[in-house]
């Protein structure tokens, strides 16, 4: 209940906040496609700010200015508008082709690259998450020397093992 028929305070993080972020989600994968692979001329994703996400956070504040005049009671505040903000920055960061460019690496190199003589296995083999790196080198030659078919079980089962060990079953 209200006091004075005041319109209820939204805080920052709102279901419709959330909903608005997870609707424009899409858009901008689709912007990040485009620009970063197809066109592959703008890379929005290894700018520290994403410019995609500054644009749409642009629009959606000139549509808030017009709904504040008219139907201010539906207008977003200041946190909901940070929340969206959030959620495509997070969109962004995991669409663009540099996650991608470092997420296979990063799966792999302390395997393919630990020697007798840098020592790697007793450093830090044990603190990698097993749900993150593929360990069998037999299964990561190819994506290293090439000349390989991806297509053949255990190396299929490899690749696919980060994944499905870290759910919980």
């Amino acid at each position: 209940m209200h006091l004075n028929n005041e319109p209820a305070k939204r805080n920052g993080v709102t279901l419709r906040a959330i909903i608005i972020g997870v609707i424009l989600v899409p858009a901008n994968a689709y912007w990040i496609t485009k620009a970063e692979v197809v066109w592959a001329t703008i890379h929005a994703t290894v700018l520290s700010i994403f410019f995609n996400v500054i644009f749409t956070l642009f629009v959606l504040t000139i549509i808030n200015l017009a709904l504040k005049k008219f139907f201010p009671s539906i207008a977003l505040v200041p946190g909901e508008l940070l929340t969206i903000y959030v959620i495509l920055c997070i969109a962004t960061s995991l669409f663009g082709h540099d996650m991608m460019q470092i997420l296979i690496p990063l799966m792999t190199y302390a395997f393919w690259f630990a020697t007798p003589e840098n020592g790697w296995q007793d450093l830090f083999w044990n603190n990698l998450p097993i749900w993150l790196v593929v360990e069998d080198k037999n299964v990561i030659r190819g994506y290293y020397e090439g000349y390989t078919n991806f297509y053949n079980p255990h190396i299929i089962l490899g690749w696919s093992s980060p994944f499905y060990s870290g759910l919980p079953l």
